[in-house]
């Protein structure tokens, strides 16, 4: 069958390519060689999409998890003059693919925000928190930011309430990668009632968890007027995913590696750390204030679950976090993080880190123990000097 379906791809009309995607999908069957000769040719016809085929490739798409950056921009491009045309369950639908596939289309993200603005009175609280969390899983906000928040919270302040957990999480964890929570809306994903319907089960830590995690820390270090409440630190800990150890990527191993010859001294750099903000850190170290490193197991660390140091940091030392960027961190094809990965930045520079960042398309390009070395090297100095220059 697949060998037929190649042989005849480029003369299935969009329609019929739509049907065989489709049923892939329906059978969970990823096969790569008709994926991409299907949309090889749908993007070498140069045909216009209508929206109910593209509606239904990027659905099978996004189960499929397949992603062809040519086809993704020709189904934005020909979806973008008929986004008013779309009913707002198509519109989250589409968005909601292409959030899946870490696709950011500036256009497309644009005119949905605006077709919410024109439209907000129809669209349910499901479908306008379902938009708000694709665009917060591609990090992206609309140039009319303050009209668009404001439209939020006129819209959603009161149904708050009529909110499934699940949904409420989703939401509030969405405002906050967005930058546009209010202390109303992280009280109300707070309250003891939500977080223990997710939270404090070690042997099955849940995708809420981790973003409650991610929304009490946002609340403590993003938001000084909230008053509470929060999540106990023992449910932090018991919800806490556990940290790579055996399952570290080949691009965390390599910097594990070449950190071990960069701090020689024992205790002076740790490894696979969890943070109480729900978020990992490849490794942490502290260096006074001439640049040395220091022995981490003497101080006070608010930010791991368990800290076995009970000293403050001396005068001008800096805390250090190393945190490695992987491909899928990024939108497809872009040097922008997604949402999780830009939230996870900002709450460990706001907690006191200085950030050494190594992106995978830089540390790709270096091929010697040396290379790497220096780059980590450097990478330190220019947080310093960033920091310094404040």
């Amino acid at each position: 069958m697949e060998d037929k379906v190649l042989e005849f791809a480029e003369l299935f009309t969009p329609e019929e390519s739509r049907t065989i995607t489709m049923a892939l999908a329906a059978q969970n069957c990823r096969s790569l060689p008709i994926l991409r000769a299907l949309s090889f040719h749908l993007v070498q016809r140069n045909m216009d999409l209508s929206s109910a085929v593209i509606i239904d490739l990027l659905y099978a798409y996004a189960k499929l998890n397949f992603s062809q950056q040519q086809v993704l921009q020709k189904m934005a491009s020909d979806l973008l003059p008929k986004v008013p045309e779309l009913s707002s369950r198509e519109m989250s639908g589409c968005i909601r693919s292409f959030s899946s596939l870490r696709y950011l289309n500036l256009p497309l993200c644009e005119a949905i925000a605006q077709a919410c603005l024109e439209r907000s009175p129809s669209l349910t609280p499901a479908q306008l928190s379902s938009i708000i969390l694709s665009f917060a899983h591609l990090n992206f906000l609309p140039s009319q930011q303050e009209e668009f928040f404001t439209m939020v919270v006129q819209r959603l302040s009161s149904e708050l309430d009529s909110l499934s957990p699940p949904l409420l999480v989703d939401l509030v964890w969405s405002l906050c990668v967005l930058q546009l929570v209010t202390p109303d809306f992280l009280q109300k994903a707070l309250e003891p009632q939500i977080y223990n319907q997710f939270m404090g089960n070690a042997n099955k830590p849940t995708n809420y968890s981790l973003k409650l995690t991610q929304i009490n820390a946002t609340a403590q270090l993003e938001c000084p007027e909230y008053r509470g409440p929060l999540i106990p630190l023992s449910l932090l800990s018991a919800s806490s995913p556990p940290a790579g150890g055996s399952n570290l990527s080949a691009l965390q191993t390599d910097i594990r590696n070449v950190l071990l010859d960069v701090f020689p001294a024992k205790e002076t750099c740790a490894f696979s750390r969890k943070t109480v903000y729900g978020h990992h850190i490849d490794a942490e170290f502290i260096y006074d204030s001439e640049n040395k490193p220091l022995a981490l197991r003497n101080f006070v660390d608010p930010h791991v679950l368990h800290s076995s140091g009970t000293d403050a940091l001396p005068e001008g030392a800096r805390r250090f976090a190393v945190k490695s960027w992987e491909f899928s961190n990024y939108c497809l094809r872009t040097k922008d993080l997604t949402g999780v990965y830009a939230l996870c930045r900002r709450h460990l520079r706001a907690a006191g880190f200085l950030v050494v960042e190594v992106p995978f398309y830089e540390w790709q390009d270096l091929k010697s123990e040396w290379q790497k070395s220096a780059f980590l090297k450097d990478q330190i100095k220019k947080v310093v000097a960033e920091e310094m220059s404040l």
